[in-house]
């Protein structure tokens, strides 16, 4: 289920971002559901989700969180691992490094 909420909310965000964003001042544009959502999305369902994005609930609610982001000091976007996978990463690249280095004298030796 938090998959599918994940989409939802990806969905959501892209649409808002690619449609309402661009034609914020277009009223008949907004009233139509684009080509390419017509098969998902109800017009009343559309309706909602147009009237929504224009209230000013969600405008204190989206101001708030972009308040919230600009005061964060470290930015995460590294994924799953965070910053103590960051920070162990590159101690082991080196000590890959370090064996790769150590097959190549052995080699060396040898031949």
């Amino acid at each position: 289920m938090t998959r599918l909420g994940d989409l939802l909310r990806n969905f959501r965000r892209k649409v808002y971002a690619g449609y309402i964003v661009p034609n914020l001042g277009k009223p008949k544009k907004l009233a139509r559901i684009p080509k390419r959502y017509r098969s998902m999305v109800e017009q009343t369902d559309w309706d909602k989700f147009v009237t929504y994005t224009q209230s000013d609930e969600f405008k204190d609610v989206s101001n708030k969180r972009k308040t919230a982001r600009s005061k964060y000091v470290y930015e995460h976007r590294l994924g799953r691992g965070g910053y103590a996978y960051l920070r162990d990463k590159p101690v082991t690249s080196f000590l890959q490094l370090k064996f790769f280095f150590v097959l190549i004298m052995i080699f060396c030796l040898y031949v």
